[in-house]
């Protein structure tokens, strides 16, 4: 396969995700490290190992002998996600000597974007973003419009999240690839002509994980 690193080119134009899974293919195990560094926390936040993708469906049936009883890196991070999730900012549009028509056009946005909030669920999302943030020491929020042009939010676990180290060298990589685990059926579902396809791809390599 030829590899686009540039997917966003007019050169990649009619097979963009054959680009971007060139793209991704082509930084290899670069992110290795990160997402070992990674496991190790969520490991200290859950006394467990991350399930499905990350690690396997099923639980120990026996815990280890050496399991911490008392964890108090969860009871640290579930006390900061307490006290600074306690309130919901809001954002207000407040006008300055404005008119009457000014004034209501504030209140307008205001009710806007109350009703964004509401819709996309920010409050609870923002929150396991911030959960996210205290573990693995750094947090995604993907924002984005779906089929219906309607605004969409969620929290990415670093884990989900490929960087070119090179491009990141400055602190600011132009993109940021994501990898998520989503069942056959869901795609199917989305993407009705592209069914045959999406059944015959070869999927995650393990026998536990088949349906995605």
């Amino acid at each position: 396969m030829e590899h686009f690193f540039q997917w966003y080119s007019d050169e990649a134009e009619g097979k963009r995700h054959e680009a971007v899974w060139s793209a991704l293919t082509g930084l290899g195990n670069a992110n290795d490290d990160r997402t070992q560094l990674h496991l190790q926390n969520a490991r200290l936040y859950n006394n467990i190992d991350l399930p499905a993708y990350y690690g396997s469906f099923t639980q120990p049936t026996n815990l280890p002998k050496n399991r911490l009883t008392y964890n108090i890196c969860r009871s640290q991070v579930d006390t900061l996600l307490s006290k600074i999730t306690d309130n919901e900012p809001a954002i207000m549009f407040l006008t300055e000597g404005g008119d009457w028509v000014s004034q209501q056009k504030a209140k307008d946005n205001n009710l806007f974007i109350d009703g964004i909030f509401y819709e996309s669920k920010f409050y609870s999302t923002i929150e396991r973003t911030f959960l996210n943030g205290s573990v693995f020491g750094k947090a995604f929020l993907k924002v984005w419009l779906d089929e219906n042009n309607r605004i969409r939010m969620e929290d990415v676990l670093p884990l989900e999240i490929t960087v070119d180290c090179f491009e990141a060298l400055y602190n600011s990589p132009r993109t940021l690839y994501q990898k998520k685990l989503v069942s056959r059926e869901v795609l199917k579902a989305s993407w009705p002509k592209k069914s045959n396809d999406i059944e015959a791809s070869k999927g995650k390599e393990d026998s536990t994980l088949t349906k995605f």
